[in-house]
C-alpha cells in the first residue's frame, strides 16, 4: 500500500484470493474483503468521503477535520490529490495499465479495477494522508506499480536508507514523504517488495518466492501532515503544558530532514515559539525511534530552556 502524507507517502499491494481465476477476480473480486484477511489495519482511522459520485470529475472528496483534505480523480492518471490546510498540493497518479481502470465503490471505499489482475484502493485516513492499496487477485497480476507524483515546484523525490522516500524541496527541506514499502498475503505474511525512484516516479517492486497465498497487498503510504493535533493543559501552580500529537508519518515515517517542518506545523497548531518549547520539541522529534508508541509530545511550557543538549541528556524533560 502506498500512504502518503504532506510531510509523509508509503505503498502496499495486496495480491488476491486462492484459486481466484482472472474472470472472476475481474466480475466478483472483493478488494476490501482481501484486505480485511490480509491486513485489517490498512482499514484503521479510514474516513468516510465528505462526497462521492462516479459520474463526476472527482469522484470523492475528503475534508480532514485539521483544514487537509483528499480527493480521488474519476482518471487514474489524475489519481490522488492531497491538500494540506496552508494550501500545498501533492498528487500522485494510481498505477497506469494498457486498459482503462474501471472506477466502482465497494463498501464505501472507491476503488480502481485495472483490468490486469489489480485493484487499487486509495484508503483516505482521519489524519489527511492516504494509503494506496493495491489488490493482486492472483499470479497473472503485474510485480511492478508506478506511481506519477505532481509536486511543488522545484520538489524532487529522494530515496532514504531507510526504504522511505522523502520529498524535498529545492532548499533540500523535507514537504512530504511516503512510508517503506510493504506487502502481504492473505495469510498476512511478510512479501518482499521495495520502491524505485526515477525522476518523479515511484515504483514498487513486489518480489514473489513461490509460496504466497493469494491475495497479496502491496501499498504505499502518502501523506502532508506531521502532527495531528495539539491540545493545551494547565499544571495547578506551574503553568501551559502542549500534548502534541504526531501523525503516524511523524510518529515513524518522516526522516530527519522533517523536523523543522513539524516544528513549524505543531507552532501553527498551538505550540508558541519559544526556545524552551521548541528545544523540548525537537529532542522528542529525534527520539522517535525510542518512542514510537508514545501517544504524545508533551512540552512544558514552565520548564526552563536548557538548551537541545540539555533536554536530549534529561530524556526531554
Amino acid at each position: 500500500m502506498i500512504k502518503i502524507s504532506y510531510a509523509g507517502v508509503a505503498a502496499a499491494v495486496l495480491l488476491g484470493a486462492v484459486g481466484m481465476t482472472p474472470a472472476t477476480a475481474s466480475n466478483s473480486f472483493d478488494p476490501i474483503e482481501s484486505i480485511l484477511n490480509a491486513a485489517p489495519e490498512v482499514l484503521k482511522d479510514s474516513t468516510t468521503a465528505s462526497s462521492s459520485d462516479l459520474n463526476r470529475e472527482v469522484v470523492s472528496r475528503t475534508n480532514i477535520s485539521t483544514g487537509a483534505s483528499v480527493e480521488l480523480s474519476a482518471q487514474a492518471s489524475a489519481g490522488v490529490t492531497l491538500k494540506s490546510s496552508d494550501g500545498t498540493s501533492i498528487s500522485i497518479g494510481l498505477p497506469s495499465t494498457d486498459k482503462e481502470p474501471v472506477v466502482k465503490k465497494v463498501r464505501n471505499q472507491i476503488a480502481y479495477d485495472n483490468r490486469d489482475g489489480s485493484t487499487t484502493v486509495p484508503i483516505p485516513k482521519a489524519d489527511g494522508s492516504v494509503q494506496i492499496t493495491t489488490v493482486l487477485a492472483d499470479s497473472s497480476a503485474p510485480l511492478r506499480y508506478e506511481y506519477e507524483l505532481g509536486l511543488p515546484e522545484g520538489a524532487r523525490l529522494q530515496l532514504e536508507p531507510s526504504g522511505s522516500v522523502s520529498i524535498v524541496n529545492n532548499e533540500g527541506i523535507f514537504v512530504g514523504g511516503v512510508l517503506p514499502a510493504w506487502a502481504k498475503d492473505a495469510n498476512g505474511e511478510s512479501v518482499a517488495t521495495n520502491y524505485e525512484v526515477s525522476g518523479n516516479k515511484l515504483v514498487q517492486v513486489v518480489t514473489l518466492s513461490g509460496n504466497e497465498v493469494f491475495p497479496v497487498v502491496a501499498d504505499p503510504w502518502l501523506g502532508i501532515g506531521l502532527i495531528d493535533k495539539v491540545e493545551k493543559s494547565t499544571v495547578a501552580g506551574m503553568g501551559s503544558r502542549y500534548l502534541v500529537h504526531p501523525t503516524i508519518w511523524g510518529r515513524g515515517g518522516a526522516g530527519i530532514a522533517a523536523r523543522w517542518a513539524a516544528w513549524g506545523e505543531a507552532a501553527e497548531k498551538g505550540v508558541p515559539r519559544t526556545a524552551t518549547l521548541e528545544n523540548q520539541f525537537l529532542c522528542h522529534y529525534d527520539a522517535r525511534p525510542v518512542t514510537t508508541f508514545k501517544s504524545s509530545w508533551n512540552l512544558e511550557a514552565y520548564t526552563p530552556d536548557k538548551g537541545y543538549l540539555g533536554f536530549v541528556g534529561n530524556m526531554c524533560n
